[in-house]
């Protein structure tokens, strides 16, 4: 599946969420016990998708938060979500 500014990154079922007191937080897949650490900005990112978003919508969303470049924002935001879902933390849809 090609993932563009309109995909759609929906958690998985077995997926837990878990934010930390520093802004920081965590995934754990409950069946595979893949887990993942994120950074403040990577927690976020995971928010907006959990409020589904799309990638597009996530990425003018982190813009008005944010002082990156539209071209840094969504290459960050796709590698993010692509790595998510090779680890099945996520699912894609259009």
């Amino acid at each position: 599946m090609t993932i563009d500014t309109s995909t759609k990154v929906v958690p998985h079922n077995d997926t837990l969420f878990t934010q930390l007191h520093d802004g920081e937080a965590v995934l754990l897949h409950l069946e595979t016990h893949a887990y993942y650490g994120l950074n403040e900005t990577a927690a976020r990112i995971w928010q907006l998708l959990s409020d589904g978003l799309t990638l597009g919508e996530v990425c003018c969303q982190l813009q008005s938060e944010f002082d990156v470049g539209d071209a840094e924002i969504l290459q960050y935001v796709v590698a993010f979500a692509e790595e998510l879902s090779t680890t099945k933390l996520v699912e894609l849809s259009c």
